[in-house]
């Protein structure tokens, strides 16, 4: 709630301005009150106050004279002034302080609501713009965050975007990590119980239990959250490093320390993974504990320059693409050369997705998991009775692997898959919990007319919406964003085509919905790991399943 101080060289009309107006309906609370402009400025000088009504002539200091002194310490205060005299000189000087409204004494008591009211939208204004402020430096930043760690940023653009976003640029070493909540292995009674005793006493240490946008509740293990979280930590952990940390397309934590070059050891790569003991290992068991969820974490390495962290971003990506964790455990760490653990057993990959023994906790290679359980249920899809058309969308098989993080997580998906739950082989549009009718209008249209041209911004005006509401209406019920969900949608048609087609890559990128065939190249790679390319040339016979990628 905001403040409201009263000064005035008449006792009676000081004490009595607190109660002659219902402060809290305005959202203001009575702070406090002087008796003239010496002693008002020295019991605001350090803490202030949003609002000052003051008399203009008091003993020692008028109130003129109070305001020009106020606004030294305090440009933001607010003033209304009140006179026992409508004094035309006094009004100018005050319409050139910058004062809300000259009032005359005997108060109108509608005349200063009115004014108290208008204060009130122009502060709320302020805090809107405000917001929208902040809103748009983390879309910038998270936008350049995303550009710097994919390479597709220039030197110069990046050194002027740095600066305006306060990224370091002078540091001797940057150290790239990517911190993965292993979703299979989430807890929801954990979550919940997390929610309800709010942030955690190590986040709370780390400074952060009163910052913007941190909610003690169960939200707070949204990958944005858990981004801030991890920064602060490592802010507290490291003090002589700077830490961004942001959540990337696939809700991934990404994690970069700038450090000076007298700091730490300088490397080019490092091929080891982080040791247990390190700061960020640390904040990612607590990161953990947060969500309820066993974590793993990426290391990318280090690069002396700037320009070296898209390659270290990709070294951590790599590991989150070819590797699998098996078994049990809180806390995953692997390194560019970690290897799978090969165990040594006499089952195939189908038998043991199939069984039910548990698994030693190794690192097993993706591919032939994934493949054997894309085997699997194709299988099952041939011989289910059902004629087989020409060309089968199997987008609905292949997209749920793609946000398989674990083994086990592989497992149930396979034997829900088997024994025919739809929840198994969902599409985006998927049957689960009830959406509002806006909801279910944008998930209709990633479902029927992805290869339209299609957006928030043209959506929201078939809907009278505004975009932005709509985007988090859209997160809030299904969980992702609106452009991820209709590219996958549009990805997985393409996987069908050209498997199952002889079609021209480009013919099946503009059937789909990209019309420039690059960008289609990229997204196919983001979404598959492969280029289309690739995964024709590996998997377009008879073979009929894909590469896990992503």
């Amino acid at each position: 709630m905001r403040t409201v101080f009263f000064v005035d060289d008449e006792p009676l009309i000081a004490r009595g301005m607190s109660s002659i107006l219902d402060w809290e309906k305005y959202g203001l609370q009575p702070c406090g009150q002087a008796g003239d402009g010496v002693q008002a400025l020295e019991r605001l000088g350090d803490t202030g106050a949003d609002l000052v009504i003051t008399d203009i002539m008091m003993p020692r200091m008028n109130g003129l004279e109070l305001i020009a002194e106020l606004k030294k310490h305090h440009p933001n205060m607010r003033f209304i002034v009140l006179s026992g005299y409508e004094e035309f000189e006094y009004v100018k000087v005050g319409i050139r302080l910058g004062i809300e409204n000259y009032i005359l004494k005997p108060i109108n008591i509608e005349e200063l609501e009115a004014t108290v009211r208008r204060i009130g939208e122009v502060w709320e204004r302020e805090e809107a713009s405000r917001i929208r402020q902040q809103e748009d430096r983390r879309v910038l930043r998270s936008h350049v965050l995303v550009r710097w760690t994919q390479g597709e940023i220039g030197r110069e653009e990046l050194l002027q975007r740095a600066v305006l976003l306060e990224i370091p640029t002078d540091c001797g070493e940057y150290r790239v990590d990517v911190i993965r909540v292993l979703e299979g292995e989430r807890r929801a009674e954990s979550s919940a119980q997390a929610g309800r005793a709010g942030a955690p006493a190590e986040w709370q240490a780390a400074g952060g239990a009163g910052r913007a946008g941190m909610p003690a509740d169960s939200a707070a293990v949204r990958p944005s959250c858990l981004a801030e979280i991890c920064e602060a930590l490592l802010a507290a952990a490291e003090p002589g490093a700077a830490a961004i940390c942001f959540a990337d397309a696939d809700d991934d934590i990404v994690c970069i320390r700038c450090r000076s070059a007298a700091g730490t050891p300088r490397q080019a790569s490092s091929g080891a993974a982080l040791p247990e003991d390190d700061p960020l290992a640390e904040a990612a068991r607590k990161l953990g504990r947060r969500a309820g969820a066993a974590v793993w974490l990426a290391g990318g390495g280090s690069s002396p320059d700037m320009a070296g962290v898209h390659v270290r971003f990709a070294e951590a990506q790599a590991q989150l693409r070819r590797l699998l964790p098996a078994g049990e455990r809180q806390l995953w760490v692997s390194g560019p050369d970690t290897a799978p653990e090969l165990q040594g057993s006499s089952l195939s990959w189908e038998e043991r997705l199939l069984g039910g023994a548990a698994e030693a906790a190794v690192w097993l290679p993706r591919r032939e998991p994934v493949n054997a359980a894309v085997r699997l249920m194709l299988e099952s899809v041939r011989t289910d009775g059902a004629a087989e058309p020409a060309e089968p969308d199997y987008g609905g098989l292949y997209a749920p692997l793609q946000r398989i993080r674990t083994l086990e997580e592989l497992r149930r998906h396979v034997r829900r898959f088997l024994r025919g739950d739809s929840a198994a082989g969902a599409g985006p549009a998927a049957a689960g919990p009830a959406h509002s009718a806006h909801v279910a209008f944008l998930l209709e249209q990633i479902r029927d007319h992805y290869a339209e041209e299609l957006s928030l911004k043209t959506l929201s005006q078939r809907l009278d919406l505004h975009p932005n509401y709509l985007g988090q209406l859209f997160q809030q019920e299904t969980g992702g964003n609106f452009s991820d969900m209709l590219n996958r949608r549009r990805i997985d048609r393409a996987t069908a085509l050209l498997l199952h087609t002889n079609r021209r890559t480009a013919e099946i990128g503009a059937e789909v919905g990209y019309t420039d065939n690059s960008y289609f190249y990229r997204q196919f790679k983001k979404y598959t790991g492969l280029s289309p390319t690739e995964l024709r040339s590996a998997y377009g016979g008879d073979s009929g399943f894909v590469l896990a990628g992503r």
